[in-house]
């Protein structure tokens, strides 16, 4: 077996310190708590949002003269790749595919 070694060029300072890397997960549970309690304190205040009424515009059925979707592209397209990697070619391939019954009982 053949092992191919890569150059990576890479400085010392470009690399991060072991002893950062190791508390990755410490600063990542620090930071979300925070920012976490940041979000929840302002969501949740009850003073926030004391005596104020709503304010919001009612808006048309489609807002920024929109057309609808039409229903033909709404119904096939869809991120599924496993019967091709074109978002408006899958409908077409899948649509014979059976999904029941999923497994045989022998």
């Amino acid at each position: 077996m053949h092992t191919k070694k890569i150059s990576l060029n890479l400085k010392p300072s470009e690399i991060t310190a072991k002893e950062v890397y190791l508390k990755r997960r410490e600063f990542i549970a620090k930071a979300a708590l925070l920012l976490g309690g940041l979000t929840v304190q302002d969501i949740f205040s009850p003073e926030a949002y004391a005596g104020q009424k709503l304010q919001f515009e009612k808006q048309e059925r489609f807002a920024a003269n929109e057309k609808q979707t039409p229903y033909k592209n709404a119904a096939n397209y869809n991120n599924f790749y496993e019967f091709s990697t074109g978002k408006e070619d899958v409908a077409e391939l899948s649509r014979s595919f059976k999904t029941r019954p999923w497994t045989r009982l022998r």
